[in-house]
């Protein structure tokens, strides 16, 4: 109600969505997939989309997980860097992680572009599929080099609430607003930890 307000005076809204609106999905997909939440989250994030994109100052920017020095995992691995005992991860989640930088920059393009893109919905996802596996290797490999993990067999409950999957590209990210190429996620990590290295 608040946001259909605001919209009907002409204000432009830009609404934090989930790649969970989509579902398990392993194979690559963009913007023209269905939807299909499978958590309730998601839905909830769609239900929000549904409601509010036949207006044209509306869009939706659909976030995967996103990277960043101070995101919740990134502080968990750096809370266990150290420690004797191995940080159990789960093997299963998969997301195309996106480094902060490159949302930061494609919210502002978004802004500044506003008619060039003409779609309510953008896939806001990295240029790659991670595990969190992957991502902890890394982190070993360039940062935290005490770093010890075990992978944890997939838990029901916490695949309950997610899905394992989301295999998100997009038709508009790169070519419409950040007009280049996303950055990987080892650049990401070498660009946030560089006073650490």
């Amino acid at each position: 109600y608040f946001l259909s307000k605001l919209m009907d005076l002409g204000a432009r809204i830009i609404f934090f969505s989930s790649d969970q609106v989509y579902g398990n999905q392993e194979n690559l997909f963009d913007e023209l997939h269905p939807e299909n939440p499978q958590s309730l989250y998601g839905e909830l994030k769609l239900s929000v989309e549904n409601r509010l994109n036949y207006n044209e100052n509306f869009k939706s920017i659909r976030l995967s997980n996103v990277f960043s020095k101070n995101d919740s995992f990134t502080k968990v691995i750096r809370s266990h860097s150290n420690s004797l005992s191995p940080f159990k991860i789960y093997s299963g989640l998969k997301r195309r992680t996106i480094f902060i930088n490159d949302v930061i920059e494609g919210i502002y393009s978004l802004i500044m572009n506003w008619d060039e893109v003409m779609t309510s919905k953008v896939n806001f996802g990295g240029p790659k599929l991670y595990s969190r596996e992957m991502i902890a290797k890394l982190f070993k490999k360039f940062i935290f080099k005490n770093f010890i993990y075990e992978i944890n067999e997939d838990d029901k409950d916490f695949f309950n609430e997610r899905p394992k999957i989301i295999n998100m590209n997009s038709h508009f990210l790169e070519s419409k607003i950040l007009k280049r190429s996303l950055t990987s996620f080892s650049h990401a990590i070498l660009s946030e930890f560089q006073e650490e290295i």
